[in-house]
């Protein structure tokens, strides 16, 4: 399979349906879990590392598998539907056509499994390197904030939907985990 730029282009315009998901997902399951550690009092790092770190691992696999298997069974499902129209196996004539749906298949999981450990590497470098655990709590707070509002931008932009408001809708979702996840914390 030869990965030119009209494949790398269609990878990415295949891939950036998932990975805005697979980023929201992240940003917003790690908040979760480091916003109820932080309200449980619990002080220990090591305790905040290992969560963030399994929780990127198990959003990783999770997200990985499940965009490989469902693009590779679209890009299935369109070639069958050619197959129709044509009265031809592609199989046969084209074994370009499953493999490339294959490859396409694979490199979006590959973008949707590393989303999360990216994100969990930045994390957790935040909280090796401060030396308080209510300023890496807040850094990530703030950075989970930018990092939303940047790729709704972004995404908007992309698909010429207004990128500010886009930006702006992702955070504000952002403060919706922060505020329920704070209220469950306050509640018990």
């Amino acid at each position: 399979m030869e990965f030119n730029k009209e494949f790398r282009k269609e990878v990415f315009q295949v891939g950036q349906k998932y990975l805005i998901n697979t980023l929201f997902d992240t940003i917003n399951s790690i908040l979760g879990v480091v916003i109820g550690l932080y309200l449980a009092d619990e002080g220990s790092s090591y305790v905040f590392i290992m969560s963030i770190i399994s929780t990127a691992i198990a959003l990783g696999i999770s997200s990985g598998t499940s965009v490989y298997e469902a693009e590779y069974l679209e890009q299935l499902r369109k070639i069958k539907k050619l197959e129709k129209h044509m009265i031809t196996n592609f199989e046969e004539k084209f074994p370009e056509a499953s493999k490339k749906a294959k490859s396409i298949g694979m490199l979006v999981g590959l973008m949707n499994f590393t989303t999360p450990m990216v994100v969990a590497i930045v994390f957790v470098f935040i909280l090796a390197t401060l030396p308080e655990l209510s300023w890496a709590f807040w850094s990530i707070m703030g950075l989970s904030g930018t990092i939303l509002f940047v790729s709704g931008m972004y995404f908007g932009k992309l698909n010429q939907l207004p990128p500010l408001k886009r930006g702006l809708r992702m955070v504000l979702i952002g403060f919706a985990t922060f505020g329920m996840v704070y209220l469950v914390g306050v509640l018990f």
